[in-house]
């Protein structure tokens, strides 16, 4: 199979793209302007597509076929300077496209506004389980879900040895092993404690970072001041205190502590 398994169905749209072309000379075939826009549309459709799902399970075929299909639509743009200009319907039928297109433009920035206000109120950690809906584009998976499948694999994993798991590993595509790779980056660095962990973790092997790396720096708490030390009394200073107290002073104590 030349497609990933997750994108099993890439292949029937891959066999409507050339037939797709060719319908813009047979849909048009006195209006070039309507076929460059046509084929802009149909390949800057399928390239959004292929780009999103990166379909093509060897990595090199994806980065071609998202290279080639950017230059087809570059070279539809520039064959569409070479277009007479157009005229009566076919101008009125262009200024609605426009319109059209425009409004949709309108209605997605109108949507995400809506959706910012709502934020302000509905407030939540970006891309955080908690958001709306309308933000994580799909339903999020409850976490009790996903960790009881954690645990029942892994606890069928346990009595397999490395030998077996390789054996195993070594039948999965790239892009599988990439995402067990950063699978396992991820337990290792949000979900295992390092005091749970039996052994010191091991060097990093993707690009991510930890979420601890973007917390805010935790408040240092401030430390007591030191009692201040007063400097000792003399003898003079402390009867003085000591008549003050009774309200008189006595001349022979003030000589004796001058003495």
């Amino acid at each position: 199979m030349r497609f990933r398994l997750d994108v099993w169905w890439y292949g029937v749209p891959l066999l409507l793209r050339g037939p797709l072309l060719a319908m813009t000379v047979v849909v048009a075939p006195d209006y070039p302007a309507v076929q460059c826009l046509g084929c802009q549309i149909i390949l800057m459709t399928f390239m959004a597509v292929q780009i999103y799902n990166w379909p093509w399970k060897a990595p090199i075929l994806n980065v071609v076929d998202m290279i080639v299909c950017f230059l087809l639509v570059i070279l539809v743009a520039v064959a569409g300077f070479y277009v007479p200009a157009v005229t009566d319907g076919l101008k009125t039928f262009f200024e609605l496209f426009n319109i059209l297109a425009l409004s949709g433009l309108l209605g997605l920035v109108g949507v995400m506004i809506i959706a910012c206000v709502l934020a302000l109120f509905y407030r939540a950690a970006i891309g955080s389980q908690s958001e709306l809906k309308i933000m994580t584009v799909g339903k999020t998976p409850p976490p009790s879900q996903v960790a009881s499948d954690l645990v029942r694999q892994i606890a069928a994993l346990v009595s397999k040895s490395d030998e077996q798991m390789a054996a195993k590993l070594a039948k999965l595509g790239v892009y599988d092993l990439q995402a067990l790779q950063l699978a396992s980056s991820i337990l290792q660095n949000e979900v295992v404690d390092a005091t749970d962990a039996a052994e010191p973790k091991s060097k990093k092997s993707t690009s991510r970072i930890t979420s601890e790396a973007l917390a805010p720096a935790p408040k240092k708490k401030a430390e007591p001041e030191p009692p201040k030390l007063e400097p000792p009394k003399s003898k003079l200073a402390e009867n003085d205190e000591n008549d003050e107290d009774h309200g008189n002073k006595d001349p022979n104590k003030i000589q004796q502590a001058m003495v």
